[in-house]
């Protein structure tokens, strides 16, 4: 009898590698993992397909996975909030518990795909409506399913009494195209509602981005060298800051958008205080950062609340909007 080789390589060595792609096709099947930093081409080395020898390809990607989730734990920026901010950073998992997920139709007959208490990972991932798919978008475009969010029953977590905030935030690890010598860290903060301050329009989720670009690790150099910043402020990139020592991170009270601080300025604040590293999750792993939709839901503007992670513009093409720092 002729075994398959498949099955061989189960038998010796388990299960093949779950970080593996998929075409859009086989997100009908239930047994299809696809992580968050592999919904576009080429963009997460140990995301990639396994080849013989499979055990090989397995120990290899388990090396740079490790490295990464290091280098995004040693890099992580701290956050500084308002001393009066109320809506903090939230778990995206906590927020599914109270959600519903629908899908915008046009002329705003909206319809309602799970209603709230009902929401699962899986469920916000396995959707498909009129050729959308909830947990895949082939071109990086926010597709038209949303979350509805209820500022009532979550409206972020609260800080310790040490003045701390213990959310998970998640980090995409990336070489730079174009410039093997250099990596990009996607850093992304979760905030389940803003605020209308400022002239800022309240809305129901926001990710906040930050991203570092630093020298490829090498045996001389295993954490690398940071090169500069670029901070994302209401959906705009900023310049370029170099620096060689990742700076504190002010939060502005309500809408959430970042800016460096200053020695002396960090010593000042009083607000509770993130330190991200200490939470920091790689996107890759998570299943709920494949979700292609939106993270809330206004009706006033839709396309208002923000797509996750994976599917921000210049994750998606980074060449085009980010660069490097000059």
């Amino acid at each position: 009898m002729v075994v398959p080789i498949r099955l061989l390589q189960r038998a010796v060595i388990g299960k093949p590698p779950a970080y593996r792609r998929a075409s859009p096709e086989s997100l009908d099947t239930q047994t299809t993992f696809v992580p968050a930093g592999n919904v576009h081409p080429a963009v997460y080395p140990y995301g990639e397909a396994a080849t013989p020898p499979v055990a090989t390809a397995r120990l290899a990607q388990d090396k740079l996975r490790s490295r990464d989730l290091n280098l995004a734990r040693h890099y992580g920026p701290i956050l500084r909030f308002h001393r009066d901010e109320t809506r903090l950073a939230g778990d995206p998992n906590e927020v599914l518990e109270r959600a519903a997920l629908k899908y915008r139709l046009s002329g705003g007959r909206d319809t309602t795909l799970v209603s709230p208490g009902r929401l699962t990972v899986e469920l916000l991932i396995r959707q498909k409506v009129r050729g959308d798919s909830s947990g895949y978008s082939p071109t990086g475009v926010k597709t038209p399913f949303y979350l509805e969010l209820s500022e009532v029953d979550y409206p972020g977590e609260k800080a310790t009494a040490a003045n701390e905030i213990t959310a998970p935030c998640y980090a995409i690890v990336r070489s730079v195209p174009g410039h093997p010598d250099y990596l990009y860290i996607h850093y992304g903060f979760f905030y389940p509602h803003d605020s209308q301050l400022g002239g800022i329009v309240s809305h129901q989720g926001d990710w906040e981005i930050l991203t570092l670009c630093m020298t490829t690790p090498t045996q001389d150099q295993p954490l690398g060298e940071l090169k500069g910043i670029c901070i994302a402020r209401h959906g705009d990139l900023q310049a370029w800051k170099a620096c060689s020592k990742m700076p504190s991170i002010r939060v502005e009270r309500g809408s959430h958008a970042m800016d460096t601080l200053s020695a002396e300025e960090a010593l000042r604040d009083r607000g509770p205080c993130w330190n991200t590293g200490q939470w920091v999750k790689l996107a890759n792993d998570e299943s709920v950062l494949r979700f292609s939709g939106a993270w809330g839901n206004d009706n006033t503007k839709p396309g208002r609340s923000p797509e996750g992670l994976p599917y921000k513009p210049w994750y998606v093409a980074p060449q085009k909007f980010l660069g490097i720092p000059p």
